[in-house]
């Protein structure tokens, strides 16, 4: 099994943007990614952050994974257990389509002391 940790931030709300993702197998990271990106808000980075690591996860051929992040926002509007407004929506429709490329995938809220890396 493979985990996927993201995380967005920006400075200012709206600010410029900034993303972190990292993959790791069950022994080691495996692929690492921060940097700016664009400006927006910190929920906009959060879905960016998100995007990337499904991204990069489709692209070394990863087909298992448990996607964590601390934006609880985030996370419950993927499960589908709050609604994503309007601003959101496009994000949101590419989370669930990069999702129907893993064979199994799953994404779980962590405290944020537990997403530093």
């Amino acid at each position: 099994m493979h985990y996927g940790f993201f995380d967005g931030a920006c400075q200012g709300n709206p600010g410029p943007i900034g993303i972190g993702v990292s993959i790791c197998d069950d022994k080691r990271e495996i692929a690492l990614g921060a940097g700016p990106v664009s400006h927006g808000t910190n929920n906009e980075a959060e879905y960016l952050a998100v995007i990337k690591l499904l991204e990069s996860a489709i692209s070394i051929g990863i087909k298992d994974i448990v996607v964590t992040g601390d934006s609880q926002l985030i996370i419950n509007q993927i499960n589908g257990k709050w609604q994503a407004g309007e601003k959101f929506k496009d994000m949101l429709s590419k989370v669930h389509s990069l999702s129907a490329q893993f064979n199994n995938i799953k994404f779980e809220w962590i405290a944020r002391e537990k997403n530093k890396r």
